[in-house]
C-alpha cells in the first residue's frame, strides 16, 4: 500500500519500484533497454501514464480497505499497528480520500468503507441548494427527496464531468463566486467614484439666480442644460477620473462575462421541448384537456430538482448583467448601480427577502390586477359625475378618460386625492358634497385600506412561512440525524458526540458518494452487500437506510429493545388475563341471571297453582274437575273413556280450563328428597279408574286434604328446589268422540300413561333445563 503511494504521487515511477513491484530482477542489458523504453513511452503519452497512475491508486485503495475493515471487526487490531513515516503517510491520503456508510441488510447493521473519486465534482451551490430544500417532514420523506436529489446530482456530476476535461472550463466554473464577487467589488468602487465627483452642469436654482439677476446682466438661462445627463466631474482631474473609470469599466465588463459564462457552464440552461410548449397550449384550453394533461404529466419522469431552463428568469437576470455592464461602459456609468443588487445572490438573509414577493408573485400579480380594475371604475365615475372637481391648476387632469385614470392612479394610491379632489368655491352646498364624501369614504375602504393591506397580509405571511421554514430546516440539522433520524441526546450520552457521528458516522454526503461510487462501478466488480443496496436502488426500495438505529448506540438499543419486548409481554400477558377473567365472569353472571329467571318463572308458576286450588277446594275436595256435569264448578271422577294423554302448549290456558290436569303440589306432596325413592312409582303414582268407583281407589292419595299454605312457605330450600326441579305431570283428558265399541280397540288404562311418564322423569338429570310436559 506504502509503495502504491509513493509511485502514484510521484511524477513518473522510480524504475527500481517497479522492477521491485514486478518481483524480478534485470538479467541482462537488453531487458533493461526495453524496460526503459516503455517508461519513456508511458511518459510521453498521457493516457498510459494516468491508467498506471489509476491502477497503482487502485490496486492501494483495495489494501486499505482490507485493513479498515479489519479494523472495523477487530477494533484493537488499529492500537497494535505499529506505521512508519512513510505508512502514516499513505494511510492519511487513503483515509482522506475514503469515507464509510452503514447499511442495513437482513436486518443487520454493517459498515462499508469505500473510495471517494472527484469530490470536487459536487459543486458547493448544489449542496446549499439541497441542504435547505430538502423536505424534512418526516424520516421517510428525508430518504425519499434525498434520493431524488441524488439522481440529479448524477446527472450533474456527468454533465461536469466532461466540462472538467478543459482546463478553461474548469476556470470559469470553479471560479464561479470569485467572479461574483469581483464584480460586485468593481460595482461599489465605481459607484463611489461617480457619487463624490458627478455635478450636474445646471439646476434649478441656477435658473432661479437668472431670473433674479433680470435684464441688467443679459444673462439667458440654457434649459437644454438642465435636462443634459452628462456629469461635470469635479474634485479630481478629468484626466485621471478617465483613466481610472475606463479600467474599472473594463474589467466589470470581463467579469461580467466570465459570471455568464461560469452560469452557462456550470447549470447548461436548456431550450424548451415541444411537449412542454404543448403543455403551455393545452393550458389554454378546456378544462378536460387541462386534467388529461395534468395526468400525462404526473405519468412522466419528475423534473429535474438542478434543471435550469433557458426561458427562465435566471438566465434572463445574467443576461441582463452582461448587457448593463457593457451599457454602463457607454452611457457615463449610470447603469452600473444595478449590479448593486448582485449582493442578494449570495445572501441567504436578503434571498428569502426577495423570495418571500416573488414566491406568491402570480397572488400578488392578480390582486394587482384586481386593484387597477377597481380603480379605473373609479376613473370612469370620476370622469362621468365628478369632472368638475378635478382642477387643471392643481394637476387634476381629467379631460380625457386616460388623463382621469392616470390621475386617480397617482392621487389615489399615495393618498393624496382626499385633499386635492374637492368642492369649487362657487359651489360649496351639501348637495355637491355628500357625493365627494361617498366617493373618498369608499375610495379609502376598498384601495387604501382592503386593497393595500391584503397585499402587505401576502408578503408579511409568505416572509413568517419562509422563516418557519429556515428555522426548521435549522433545528433538524442541529438536533436529528439525516440519515437515521436519532436526537443529538442519544449520541452526546452513549457515542463520541453528534458532531461526530453525522460528520464520520452517518453523513449525508457520504451516501450520496456511495451511490455515485455505485453508479461508476461495473456490476461485476460489486461486493454482496453492494449488489444488494444496488438492486434495492433499481426497486426503488430504500430499507437498506438505517432508520433510527446506528453502530454506535447498538448495545444501548439492544438493551433497550429487549427491555421494551419485556414489558410489551407483561403488558399482552396482563391483558390477556384481564380478557379471560372478564369472559369468566360475564358467562358466570350470564349464567346465574338465566337460573334466578327460571327459578323465579316456576316458583311464581307453582304457587300460584296452589294458591288457586287452595281456593277452589275450599278446604277438601276430589282432585280432578267431573267433566260434563251439570255443576261444572264441582269435582268428581274423572269420565270413562279418557285414557289419552293431552297435550298442552299454554300453561295458562291450560289450567284455566282445570280439564284432566292434577296440580303439581298435590302431586308432589309425598315426593321425597332423594332421587332414588323418587324413582318408585308406587310411591308417586296416582290411580285413575275409567268408573266412577275409581275415585275410592284414589283415596289412598286420597281425596286431598286442604294445602295447608303456611307449611309451604316453611319448606326448605332443598325441597323447593326438588320440586322445582320436578316435570309438570299432565293426566289424560277425556275424548271429545265416543269410543266405538265396534273397533275392539280398548283405551289404555291411566295407571301405564302414568308409569310411562314418571319412567321419563327417572331420566331428565335436573340441571339448569326446563320442566318437560308430557
Amino acid at each position: 500500500m506504502t509503495q502504491c503511494h509513493e509511485m502514484h504521487q510521484s511524477e513518473k515511477p522510480k524504475l527500481e519500484d517497479i522492477v521491485k513491484s514486478e518481483g524480478g530482477y534485470m538479467k541482462s542489458a537488453k531487458s533493461m533497454v526495453s524496460l526503459g523504453g516503455s517508461l519513456l513511452q508511458g511518459v510521453v503519452k498521457g493516457p498510459s501514464k494516468n491508467a498506471l497512475k489509476e491502477s497503482l491508486m487502485a490496486v492501494g485503495f483495495r489494501y486499505y480497505l482490507i485493513l479498515a475493515r479489519m479494523t472495523d471487526i477487530h477494533p484493537q487490531l488499529a492500537e497494535r499497528l505499529n506505521l512508519t513515516p512513510e505508512q502514516e503517510k499513505a494511510f492519511e491520503y487513503y483515509k482522506k480520500n475514503s469515507t464509510s456508510v452503514e447499511i442495513v441488510k437482513d436486518d443487520v447493521l454493517q459498515k462499508i468503507n469505500f473510495r471517494i473519486k472527484n469530490k470536487i465534482l459536487i459543486r458547493e451551490e448544489v449542496k446549499e441548494k439541497l441542504k435547505w430544500n430538502v423536505d424534512r417532514t418526516s424520516p421517510s420523506n428525508k430518504i425519499r427527496d434525498l434520493m431524488d436529489w441524488t439522481r440529479d446530482i448524477m446527472q450533474d456530476i456527468s454533465y461536469q464531468r466532461k466540462i472538467l476535461f478543459n482546463p478553461i472550463a474548469i476556470m470559469f466554473t470553479k471560479g464561479w463566486l470569485l467572479w461574483n464577487h469581483l464584480v460586485t467589488f468593481l460595482s461599489f468602487a465605481i459607484n463611489i467614484m461617480m457619487l463624490f465627483t458627478w455635478n450636474a452642469k445646471a439646476t434649478v436654482e441656477d435658473y432661479q439666480k437668472v431670473q433674479a439677476l433680470g435684464n441688467s446682466t443679459n444673462q439667458t438661462f440654457d434649459w437644454a442644460l438642465l435636462r443634459d445627463p452628462t456629469p461635470e466631474i469635479k474634485g479630481l482631474p478629468i484626466q485621471e477620473y478617465t483613466i481610472t473609470m475606463y479600467i474599472l469599466m473594463g474589467l466589470h465588463n470581463l467579469f461580467s462575462l466570465f459570471v455568464l459564462i461560469s452560469y452557462f457552464l456550470s447549470n447548461h440552461p436548456r431550450l424548451p421541448t415541444l411537449s412542454e410548449i404543448k403543455e403551455l397550449l393545452i393550458c389554454c384550453r378546456s378544462d378536460d384537456n387541462g386534467e388529461e394533461a395534468d395526468q400525462k404529466r404526473s405519468s412522466e419522469e419528475k423534473p429535474s430538482k438542478l434543471d435550469v431552463k433557458f426561458l427562465s428568469f435566471t438566465t434572463f437576470y445574467y443576461m441582463l448583467f452582461l448587457g448593463t455592464s457593457v451599457a454602463g461602459t457607454l452611457f457615463h456609468g449610470y447603469f452600473f448601480a444595478f449590479h448593486l443588487l448582485n449582493i442578494v445572490n449570495n445572501n441567504q438573509l436578503l434571498s428569502g427577502v426577495i423570495k418571500a414577493v416573488t414566491q406568491n408573485g402570480v397572488s400578488l400579480l392578480w390582486v394587482g390586477i384586481l386593484g387597477f380594475i377597481v380603480i379605473y371604475i373609479y376613473s370612469l365615475v370620476g370622469f362621468s359625475l365628478l369632472r368638475a372637481y378635478f382642477a387643471p391648476g392643481d394637476y387634476l387632469y381629467c379631460s380625457t378618460l386616460w388623463q382621469c385614470t392616470v390621475t386617480v392612479i397617482r392621487y389615489g394610491l399615495i393618498g393624496d386625492m382626499f385633499e386635492v379632489v374637492k368642492q369649487s368655491e362657487h359651489e360649496r352646498t351639501f348637495a355637491t358634497f355628500w357625493p365627494i364624501v361617498l366617493y373618498h369614504v369608499s375610495f379609502f375602504i376598498f384601495i387604501t385600506t382592503i386593497g393595500l393591506n391584503i397585499i402587505f397580509g401576502i408578503i408579511v405571511d409568505t416572509f413568517s412561512e419562509l422563516r418557519d421554514l429556515k428555522w426548521r430546516a435549522e433545528s433538524d440539522m442541529k438536533d436529528t440525524c439525516f440519515i437515521c433520524s436519532r436526537n443529538s441526546y442519544d449520541f452526546e450520552h452513549h457515542g463520541k458526540g453528534f458532531d461526530y457521528h453525522v460528520r464520520n458516522e452517518h453523513n449525508m454526503w457520504s451516501y450520496v458518494f456511495f451511490f455515485i461510487h455505485l453508479n461508476d462501478m461495473k456490476t461485476s466488480d460489486y461486493t454482496a452487500i453492494e449488489l444488494y443496496v444496488s438492486k434495492q436502488l433499481d426497486q426503488e426500495s430504500y430499507d437498506f437506510f438505517p432508520m433510527n438505529r446506528a453502530l454506535c448506540l447498538s448495545s444501548i438499543d439492544i438493551d433497550s429493545t429487549e427491555s421494551k419486548i419485556d414489558e410489551l409481554l407483561f403488558q399482552v400477558t396482563t391483558i390477556a388475563q384481564k380478557q379471560r377473567d372478564d369472559e369468566v365472569e360475564k358467562k358466570r353472571k350470564v349464567e346465574k341471571l338465566k337460573q334466578k329467571r327460571w327459578q323465579e318463572k316456576h316458583r311464581r308458576f307453582i304457587f300460584g297453582l296452589h294458591n288457586q286450588d287452595e281456593n277452589e277446594l275450599g278446604g277438601r275436595g276430589p282432585l280432578l274437575p267431573q267433566s260434563g256435569s251439570s255443576n261444572e264448578g264441582g269435582y268428581g271422577p274423572p269420565p270413562k273413556n279418557s285414557g289419552n294423554m293431552l297435550s298442552v302448549s299454554d300453561e295458562s290456558d291450560f289450567y284455566k280450563e282445570k280439564r284432566g290436569s292434577i296440580s303439581l303440589l298435590q302431586i308432589l306432596e309425598g315426593l321425597p328428597d332423594d332421587k332414588s325413592s323418587r324413582a318408585s312409582p308406587q310411591s308417586r303414582i296416582l290411580s285413575i279408574s275409567d268408573s266412577e268407583e275409581d275415585t275410592d281407589s284414589l283415596g289412598s292419595t286420597g281425596p286431598v286434604d286442604s294445602y295447608d299454605l303456611t307449611k309451604s312457605r316453611e319448606m326448605s330450600r332443598e325441597r323447593i328446589d326438588a320440586i322445582v326441579d320436578a316435570p309438570i305431570i299432565v293426566l289424560p283428558e277425556p275424548q271429545t268422540e265416543p269410543q266405538d265399541a265396534s273397533s275392539g280397540e280398548e283405551t289404555p288404562p291411566a295407571d301405564d300413561l302414568l308409569a310411562a311418564s314418571l319412567a321419563a322423569m327417572d331420566d331428565y338429570d335436573g340441571d339448569d333445563q326446563q320442566s318437560t310436559r308430557l
